[in-house]
């Protein structure tokens, strides 16, 4: 199944919030700035782990998504990256509800608990994001095909 790829900031995806680079917060002195973003969320447990999360270029097709149990927070800090999102009937990826979303450098991501989503890919030659999560399982449905997005 071929699918348009769209710009995470002009979509609706139930069971993610966004935020792009926030400036008006902004907070700057001579040697530093500060940039909070506001997207606020509670994990479940609290063993709280985070990561480098690098991916490389190929063509945008996913064969497969994963859940958590716990909400999932990503920083994305360089390149720009396609993302899958759908929701889970049964345990079974709803192929109806698929969205790719196009996500560029600067945005904050935060997928909620149940959300099933999988690693993005590169438009460029890599991303890199930071994630903080929960220690928590990754359980992987595959879709029932594979989803190509339309660049």
């Amino acid at each position: 199944m071929k699918l348009p790829i769209h710009n995470i900031n002009e979509m609706k995806i139930s069971g993610v919030s966004i935020q792009l680079n926030p400036q008006e917060n902004e907070y700057k002195e001579r040697y530093f700035q500060w940039t909070p973003y506001n997207l606020k969320t509670s994990f479940n447990g609290q063993e709280i782990i985070s990561g480098r999360l690098i991916g490389w270029h190929h063509a945008p097709v996913f064969t497969e998504v994963e859940t958590h149990g716990s909400d999932e927070m990503f920083f994305f800090t360089h390149g720009e990256c396609i993302m899958i999102f759908c929701d889970l009937k049964n345990g079974i990826p709803a192929l109806e509800t698929v969205q790719l979303a196009r996500i560029p450098a600067g945005t904050q991501v935060l997928v909620h608990a149940g959300k099933a989503h999988f690693v993005p890919v590169a438009t460029g030659d890599y991303f890199e994001a930071v994630l903080y999560a929960p220690v928590q399982d990754s359980p992987r449905a595959s879709l029932a095909e594979p989803i190509e997005g339309i660049v």
